[in-house]
C-alpha cells in the first residue's frame, strides 16, 4: 500500500499536480507506522521518510501560500473601482514641475486603476 502511495506521489510530482504533496505525507506516515510497529530493526528506512516528509511539507506550505495569495487577489480585484482621480490638480499645484508633468501623464493613463497578476514561474 505504501509503495502505491509513493508511486502516486512520484507521478503527481512529475506531472505538476497541485496536490502532489498529499500522497507523499500519507505514504510517509503509513510507512513510519509500519516501521515502528513491526520492523523495529528497519529504522534506517526512517531517513528517506524524513526527506520525503520535508519535501511534502514544503509543497504543502507552497500550496497554502498560493491559496492565500489567490484569495487576497480576488478580494482586491472585487473592490469597486473609482472613476474619480486619486489626485486633483489642486493637490499637486505646489509640487515641482517634473512631478506635476509625470503625475498628469499617470492620471491620463488611469495608472491608479491598473491591476497586477502574479504568475508562478515553473
Amino acid at each position: 500500500m505504501t509503495a502505491l502511495l509513493f508511486a502516486i506521489f512520484g507521478v503527481m510530482l512529475l506531472t505538476g499536480n497541485t496536490y502532489w504533496w498529499l500522497p507523499g505525507m500519507v505514504a510517509v506516515l503509513a510507512l513510519q507506522l509500519v516501521i515502528i510497529l513491526w520492523w523495529g530493526d528497519a529504522t534506517y528506512r526512517t531517513t528517506p521518510n524524513v526527506i520525503v516528509m520535508m519535501v511534502s511539507m514544503i509543497g504543502f506550505a507552497n500550496f497554502q501560500f498560493e491559496n492565500i495569495i489567490q484569495k487576497e487577489t480576488d478580494q482586491l480585484l472585487a473592490q469597486p473601482r473609482s472613476e474619480e482621480p486619486v489626485l486633483s490638480n489642486d493637490m499637486i499645484a505646489d509640487l515641482p514641475e517634473p512631478y506635476i508633468t509625470w503625475e498628469a501623464a499617470m492620471m491620463m493613463l488611469n495608472y491608479w486603476n491598473g491591476s497586477l497578476k502574479q504568475k508562478k514561474a515553473v
